[in-house]
């Protein structure tokens, strides 16, 4: 097990159940925290003795490094074998030590080739987590003061964008907007390929479609919701310069298909009140309630609420309409469940997100016949499972509604296989289909 050295906030080591963070004197701390930052996680022993000493001769700063070096070792008792030394290196070793600063960084560079736009915005996250408190927080030295500076200035740079657009309802789908955007405008041969949004209704598509033409005007893209593979076929052989930007519920699978896949929202690990309500799944139920003139109190109870609906967003949406009869409390205390009260009494269009069971009937009625049947029998199955349990099961008619069920979202690949939703196991047992 790795020992974790913090950098952001005050200095401290931890491993297990075990935290040290009290150090001898200011420098023992700035030769961790400089050892951290260093290139290989090691640096010439003169070199560093004479920043840490400058108004002293060589023979001095080496004194006086050595004995440093050695309340170090004290304070770090057991975890004193990170510290790596030689007559002319000290340094960390980088195989027993992970620095907070190191993952911060990694997340930046990597946010940037993210798989999809989801995946980006939970990894700039996840950086702005760790680096919510200050470098080093309590030391003064000027290398420390730069060094704040220079992690404070490039987390700035890491923006999550504001949930909430001006079409009202659109929330936490800022990248997915950018992304889309890029695509359409970098295309250099309109009638070869065509960007298509895929998500189960009420994941936010026409919305999102809504946004990404107001963004490009004044030359939009042609949309079609819903699209079929000859719809699509017909346009891109008019050859009318415009590109396509489709909204359906799974890929068609046709040449020049570039797939833009809508996850749920990201939804809460902890935190503050304030960081609760950064969170696009809640800033959702938030948003919804308000514009309904309902009250929202009970911040827990809503990132409880949000976290067993798994970030869908239509489910999210209707909770947060209801929130001054059903607080999100008093739903997840429901026995008997809570997914047949999420309606909308008003005349919503289209009509099937006035419910979570219309929106799922609609999503159900577009499976195929056969993948349809399996639909009730795959909810039978624990979670996770695997192929071959299915194959196993039902031989490969099994397996092909499988991988239908894969492209509707209404299976989740993970680690350990395959999963159904919770809002699909909810639907379940709401229309009663087992």
């Amino acid at each position: 097990m790795k020992v974790l050295l913090f950098l952001f906030g005050r200095l401290r080591l931890a491993i297990a159940d075990q935290t040290i963070s009290a150090f001898p004197t200011q420098r023992s701390a700035l030769i961790l925290a400089r050892l951290a930052r260093a290139s290989n996680k090691r640096v010439l022993r003169d070199s560093l003795a004479l920043d840490l000493w400058p108004e002293d001769d060589l023979e001095d700063a080496r004194v006086r490094f050595r004995q440093e070096l050695s309340r170090l070792r004290r304070v770090l008792g057991e975890f004193s074998h990170v510290l790596i030394a030689d007559r002319t290196f000290v340094g960390l070793d980088s195989d027993a030590v992970q620095v907070d600063v190191d993952d911060f960084l990694q997340l930046v560079r990597s946010a940037e080739l993210a798989p999809n736009p989801r995946e980006r915005f939970e990894r700039h996250q996840r950086a702005l987590e760790l680096s919510a408190a200050p470098f080093c927080e309590g030391l003064r030295d000027e290398w420390v003061l730069a060094q704040r500076k220079q992690l404070a200035e490039m987390a700035s740079l890491v923006e999550l964008p504001d949930p909430v657009t001006d079409t009202g309802r659109l929330v936490g789908r800022e990248f997915e907007v950018r992304f889309i955007c890029d695509l359409l405008a970098n295309q250099t041969r309109v009638g070869d390929s065509f960007v298509h949004v895929v998500a189960p209704t009420g994941f936010g598509k026409s919305v999102l479609l809504a946004e990404v033409v107001r963004r490009l005007q004044p030359s939009p893209p042609q949309t079609i919701d819903n699209p079929t593979a000859d719809a699509v076929r017909a346009y891109l052989g008019l050859g009318s310069g415009r590109p396509l930007l489709c909204a359906g519920v799974r890929p068609l699978g046709i040449p020049g298909e570039k797939i833009v896949r809508l996850h749920p929202l990201p939804v809460p690990r902890g935190g503050t009140q304030a960081d609760l309500a950064a969170f696009p799944s809640v800033r959702l139920y938030l948003d919804s309630a308000q514009a309904a003139g309902q009250p929202a109190d009970g911040m827990d109870g809503i990132a409880n609420l949000v976290k067993q609906l798994e970030g869908w967003p239509l489910p999210i949406l209707l909770a947060g309409r209801r929130a001054a009869v059903y607080p999100a409390e008093d739903l997840l205390r429901r026995p008997q469940g809570f997914y047949g009260l999420l309606a909308d009494r008003r005349e919503v269009e289209p009509e099937r997100h006035r419910s979570f069971e219309l929106a799922m009937r609609w999503n159900l009625d577009h499976l195929p016949p056969d993948a349809r049947e399996f639909f009730p029998k795959f909810a039978q199955l624990e979670s996770p499972f695997s192929a071959s349990i299915v194959e196993e099961t039902w031989a490969c008619p099994g397996v092909e509604a499988l991988e239908v069920m894969l492209d509707f979202g209404f299976v989740e690949r993970t680690a350990d296989g395959f999963r159904i939703p919770e809002p699909i196991l909810g639907f379940v047992e709401l229309a009663r289909l087992v």
